[in-house]
């Protein structure tokens, strides 16, 4: 094809690629702006959050353990008043036990029974001997061979006899097979030997429901350790693991026990979690009662208001990073679009500049083309691509080639001029898709032959693509708008457009939530409405300065008044949205709900407030320092006492508060306590007072910690305390040191308590009108020249005796201005101060003590420490003398009841040479007896001796004569042997022997009893075998008995006795002989002997042993039993009785600690029953 014409219109080439073109960008410094301004404000929102939750948190902390320490300390008490009414009735049992136990066993088991059901947490009482065995329980039958000797408790008490009440830990009940807590004491006085326990059993079960009475909140407990720290009780039930009496298991306890008897501490639990708990530990009973609850349960509200408050952060964060990020995106789009425009109008601008158009002619004829270079620029061919329409064709887009051939061959038909198509090209070399816009029409020539095609080739492809990327910021745009609608709608703060009248543009559903009303009826209102009109002002105000251009936006806390009338705190941020011509179109609005953090502001400033009103109500000093040991609280007890308030007093040390040694004394004190971080318990003198101080450290979540310290005046404790220790040394002094110099040194211990010059003491006659001077202090004569008598009237003391005049004790501190003053005698020392007291007996004025010259002023602390001493100092001198006197007395006594005993021994001796008298016809006669039947055996014998030694000589006499002669002798022998009855003579001499054997022995027999019973004055115990004693008095009196009685014995084997055995002889004899005596013609007499145990095996014989003699007599009336045991009353005829016989027996059993009990009916007989205790010599000694 021929090279194509170029057209004189041919455009311009377009901007080169690459080439400058104008962008509009967005600023960073508005992006960084926006980022620095939304985290600064979730920074400050959480920060706030925080100490708010922090302190929140400490408030809880603080409440649970003091309310917890309060409960501990009371549960304590309800325990210890328990245990000390147990212990209390344990006391009684051990002191009344031996006298009770006198009235009999019935009402002993009637009086336990009753002390046991005075206490509901008794479970019983029960009573051992020194053994261990029970011998007193409230079930007989269960407690019978139970044993306590190796209970814990038993062993305590058995091997200490100073020990008073022991607790043992819980235990298994040997009788009740329940676990319980045993309380003992010893049996009987501390002195005496030891006799046994009386044990109260408390259940365990009583003491957890107890504690279960006492406290019961949710997920917590309360515990009882004994004061080994042993598992007691606990409720609702014990930890996991733990059975009553495991130890306690916590070292973190265990170590808070050892140092506060009282307090809180946080353990952890064999679960990983940490529990609060609250003690108390008792001094008296060493038991430790415990409060423990989860830590976290206090916590819980807290931990709701810290998730609530943490989500709602997590939320306001999300919500102004999604506002951001849409903002920032927003601004992005926004720029991006504007820059695709800014750079389509450049193109559009330079199009115009250069033309942009390409025209081609095609000649039909030819059927080629012409065109413009242009053209070449948009379908990156050149002058050598084929100019003809096929060529063309192969450039357009294989989908719109059809539609434009159609077009162009119908404009070469001359049908229709071509219309403006649309169609795509692919540029050769680089393939780039074009679109372009022809416009074509048929033109012909003058002649009407040659026929042209012209038209316009206008490249469109970037007014395409920018069509493209408008449609597609449109979309974009509109998806923006829903998104940030939707945000709006729901964001998790109140969000509004406000008009400049205040009128509600748009609301979201938070903001509605938030003030109660539904949208419709918002939109129709001004936030003026619901504004609280305490804070209307101030938003105008704002509004205003934003409508000036004065601020671009503000914020402030208000309070919105919602449709039920209440008032709600909220936080409220305005902006001011203008058109591009700065007017004013509305306000947007975010609301953020604050009520529960305005609430939390307020409980805080409550809390400080009541922190602030506690410590100023302390009864001593408080500060808090810093960790420079500056003040930086002090409440108005310290301001009182520094005589400054606070201005003068925070952010000062201890050197400028207390100049001198004190100021750093307590800056030593300080620096340890924060250097150790203990705390520390300290005395301080200053100004004359004592204060206690105590510092501990302050842990602060937020800062370094703090130094706590409270000062408490303890001076007149400390005056108690050495006021204390001067009595008990008075006391101690008392035994050392003779009455004057004992005087001496009580005056002395007055005048230096009260810090006085000088000391006086007189005694008061008993005519109570004149007084005796006794002793003085060295400061009383010091500067003294004055002459006084030692004796002298009442009436001429001075001031000092106003006392004695009063009755009551006097105290000046001015001399001059005491209006009763006499005056001074010459070389008198001189006097400013005085107290004079009076020591006061049943009436009487007895002592009168005395102190002068204090620097200070006397108080009435003075006053009474003076009085004190005065009474401690005569009760010793009274006490001194009365003992002196009683010692005196004690000899006279002990002469006196030397020579009662003496007499009681000879009126005993009367009395067994009485029974002895009664009883001589009875003996001679047993004696007789033997003695008479053995002087026959030996009258028979000697003679059947005689006739043996004849037999014998007559073989004598044969053995000497020869064997012719003795058949003669032998027949001799023979007749003599058959005259004497030789058989019968062998026969008989063996038992004529032994029967002169036993009647020798049976007088011996009688001769050793008679001997044991006349033993005059024995006096030595010894161990004895009671029913040897019976037998041989048996012996002694079975002249009495053998004529009237049988004799019965009903023995048990008795262990020995420890006794005067001739003594119980003599009362076994009396008893005996009185039976025999009640028995008119014949009847029956019964021995028996027992032990207390039941079992009966005397190795395990219980304390006593009892012997009775019963008679089947004429019995007595219950006149004579009243009577009974009188001394010389006697229901016997004269001459056959002295009326002693019983008197002297009920003084042997009761000189041995037993009983003599009997009973009688008239014409049935009499019982008498004797009851002694195993070795009596112990209680005998200890009495004497």
């Amino acid at each position: 094809m021929s090279e194509p014409s170029p057209s004189p219109a041919a455009p311009r080439p377009g901007p080169a690629p690459g080439g400058r073109q104008r962008r509009w960008l967005p600023e960073a410094r508005f992006i960084r702006a926006l980022g620095v301004g939304l985290l600064g404000i979730n920074v400050l929102v959480a920060v706030a959050m925080a100490f708010v939750f922090a302190d929140s948190r400490r408030s809880e902390e603080q409440e649970f353990r003091a309310e917890a320490t309060t409960i501990v300390r009371l549960i304590g008490k309800d325990v210890e008043s328990q245990y000390g009414r147990i212990d209390l009735s344990l006391r009684v049992v051990a002191d009344e036990y031996g006298r009770q136990l006198a009235h009999g066993r019935q009402p002993l088991e009637r009086w336990l029974e009753r002390v046991s059901q005075r206490h509901p947490a008794l479970g019983f009482i029960l009573i051992s001997d020194a053994a261990g065995q029970i011998i007193d329980a409230p079930a007989a039958n269960a407690s019978r061979g139970v044993n306590i000797s190796d209970r814990e408790y038993f062993i305590r008490l058995r091997d200490d006899p100073q020990l008073g009440l022991a607790i043992a830990p819980p235990l298994t009940g040997r009788i009740s097979g329940k676990t319980m807590v045993a309380m003992a004491r010893r049996l009987g006085a501390r002195d005496q030997p030891f006799s046994g326990v009386a044990v109260a059993s408390v259940p365990v079960d009583y003491l957890k429901s107890m504690l279960s009475g006492l406290f019961s909140e949710p997920a917590s407990y309360v515990g009882l350790l004994d004061s080994q720290l042993r598992w007691v009780a606990a409720a609702p039930a014990l930890p996991a693991g733990v059975q009553a009496g495991t130890p306690l298991a916590s070292g973190a306890l265990r170590e808070a026990l050892a140092g506060l008897p009282v307090g809180a501490v946080v353990v952890k639990s064999d679960d990983g979690s940490e529990q609060l708990v609250a003690y108390a530990r008792n001094s008296t009973y060493g038991f430790t009662v415990l409060v423990g609850r989860s830590a976290e349960v206090p916590l819980v509200d807290w931990w709701r208001k810290v998730v609530a408050g943490g989500v709602a952060m997590a939320v306001f964060a999300l919500l102004t990073m999604f506002l951001g990020w849409l903002l920032v995106r927003s601004w992005k789009q926004q720029s991006a679009m504007t820059a695709s425009l800014l750079e389509r109008d450049e193109w559009v601008r330079q199009a115009q500049r250069v033309g942009g158009l390409a025209l081609f002619s095609y000649d039909l004829s030819s059927q080629r083309f012409a065109v413009s270079d242009a053209l070449y620029a948009i379908t990156g061919t050149d002058g050598d691509y084929p100019h003809t329409w096929p060529g063309w064709l192969a450039l357009v887009h294989a989908d719109d080639r059809q539609a434009l051939d159609l077009a162009f061959r119908g404009v070469a038909r001359g049908e229709v001029d071509g219309p403006a198509l649309e169609y795509r090209i692919v540029r050769r070399g680089d393939g780039e898709l074009r679109w372009l816009r022809s416009v074509a029409h048929l033109v012909a020539a003058a002649d009407g032959v040659k026929q042209t095609i012209t038209g316009v080739v206008r490249d469109i492809t970037v007014q395409k693509h920018d069509e493209d990327a408008l449609r597609k910021s449109e979309q974009l745009l509109r998806a923006s708008e829903a998104d940030l609608r939707a945000a709006v709608d729901q964001a998790a703060v109140g969000i509004a457009f406000v008009a400049c009248d205040g009128r509600w543009l748009r609301v979201n559903e938070r903001l509605c939530e938030l003030v109660g009303y539904p949208q419709s009826e918002l939109l129709a209102m001004r936030f003026q409405d619901i504004t609280h009109p305490d804070d209307l002002a101030r938003d105008l105000a704002q509004l205003e300065r934003t409508l000036r251009r004065e601020i671009d936006r503000y914020t402030l806390e208000k309070r919105y008044i919602r449709k039920d009338g209440r008032c709600l705190w909220i936080n409220l941020s305005v902006s001011l949205i203008r058109d591009d011509e700065g007017t004013p179109k509305h306000f947007v609005s975010i609301v953020e709900d604050i009520d529960a953090r305005k609430n939390a502001e307020q409980d805080s400033r409550r809390v400080r407030g009541l922190l602030q009103g506690f410590l100023d109500h302390l009864p001593g000093l408080a500060a808090i320092k810093d960790q420079q040991r500056r003040v930086v609280f002090a409440n108005r007890g310290l301001q009182a006492a520094l005589r400054l308030d606070d201005a003068g007093i925070l952010g000062r040390g201890n050197g400028e508060l207390y100049p001198g040694e004190l100021g750093e004394t307590l800056d030593a004190l300080d620096r340890r306590v924060l250097a150790a971080g203990e705390t520390e318990v300290t005395e301080l003198a200053c100004a004359g007072r004592v204060y206690q101080t105590t510092r501990f450290i302050i842990g602060q979540d937020d800062g370094p910690a703090v130094l706590g310290a409270i000062a408490l005046d303890v001076t007149r404790r400390h005056r108690l305390e050495q006021r204390m220790r001067a009595l008990l040394e008075i006391n101690e002094r008392a035994s050392t040191l003779a009455e004057k110099g004992f005087l001496a040194y009580g005056l002395e211990v007055a005048e230096k308590l009260t810090a006085s010059d000088v000391g006086f003491l007189h005694f008061v006659n008993d005519d109570q009108e004149t007084i005796e001077l006794s002793t003085w202090t060295a400061g009383a004569l010091r500067g003294c020249a004055a002459m006084f008598d030692s004796h002298y009237p009442l009436s001429e003391a001075g001031i000092w005796a106003d006392c004695c005049r009063q009755r009551r004790a006097v105290c000046f501190n001015d001399y001059g201005e005491y209006a009763a003053r006499r005056g001074l005698p010459d070389g008198h020392a001189p006097l400013q101060r005085l107290i004079s007291v009076p020591v006061i007996e049943q009436g009487a004025v007895r002592m009168v003590v005395g102190v002068g010259n204090k620097i200070a002023a006397y108080d009435d602390f003075d006053v009474e420490t003076v009085q004190l001493i005065a009474n401690a100092v005569w009760s010793v001198v009274q006490r001194a003398r009365a003992e002196a006197a009683l010692a005196r007395r004690l000899a006279e006594v002990t002469a006196l009841n030397g020579k009662l005993e003496d007499a009681h021994l000879q009126l005993l001796q009367s009395e067994k040479m009485s029974a002895i008298g009664q009883l001589a016809a009875g003996v001679a006669h047993e004696l007789n007896n033997p003695i008479g039947f053995v002087h026959s055996n030996l009258g028979t014998l000697g003679e059947y001796v005689e006739e043996l030694l004849a037999i014998d000589a007559a073989y004598r006499r044969v053995e000497e004569l020869p064997a012719v002669t003795g058949s003669s002798a032998l027949d001799e022998v023979r007749r003599l042997k058959a005259a004497s009855d030789h058989a019968y003579l062998v026969e008989d001499l063996p038992k004529l022997i032994h029967e002169s054997k036993e009647g020798l022995e049976r007088v011996h027999k009688i001769v050793l009893d008679l001997r044991d019973f006349s033993r005059v004055g024995e006096s030595e115990w010894q161990w004895t075998d009671i029913q040897k004693g019976l037998e041989s008095t048996l012996n002694i009196v079975w002249n009495e008995l053998k004529y009237k009685a049988d004799v019965e014995r009903r023995y048990t084997p008795l262990p020995p006795i420890r006794c005067l055995a001739s003594q119980l002889n003599q009362v076994f004899m009396n008893l005996l002989v009185n039976a025999a005596q009640a028995i008119e013609t014949s009847g029956r007499i019964v021995i028996r002997t027992g032990t207390d145990a039941a079992s009966g095996d005397t190795a395990d014989a219980g304390a006593a042993v009892w012997v009775e003699i019963e008679d089947s007599g004429r019995g007595m009336a219950p006149e004579v039993q009243k009577r009974l045991f009188e001394p010389f009353y006697t229901t016997k005829p004269v001459g056959k009785g002295t009326g002693l016989g019983l008197s002297i027996s009920f003084a042997i059993v009761a000189r041995h600690h037993g009983r003599i009990e009997f009973r009688s009916e008239v014409g049935r007989g009499t019982t008498f029953r004797i009851t002694l205790p195993i070795d009596a010599s112990q209680a005998d000694s200890a009495n004497e």
